[in-house]
């Protein structure tokens, strides 16, 4: 059965960035984005995933958590 697995992604919004960092500060995690990026590359992954988030606090919330769960068990049963 798929666990869930906390603090493994970490998730900025755009409008934060631009609010709260200085244009040095953007430009540097930009930088950093884009190593990363580089690196995953040479290392046969995808460079950048997209991904859907979810605030926790949403009444929702725990529905997703377990359709996700339950798509996680699925790809499990398939590899075995």
């Amino acid at each position: 059965m798929a666990e869930i697995k906390e603090d493994t992604h970490l998730v900025m919004k755009f409008a934060d960035i631009k609010d709260y960092l200085s244009e040095a500060d953007q430009q540097s995690l930009f930088c950093m984005s884009v190593a990363i990026a580089k690196a995953r590359l040479k290392d046969d992954k995808e460079g950048h995933h997209k991904y859907l988030v979810v605030n926790k606090d949403e009444p929702y919330a725990d529905d997703v958590q377990r359709i996700i769960l339950k798509g996680e068990d699925a790809k499990q049963v398939k590899e075995v």
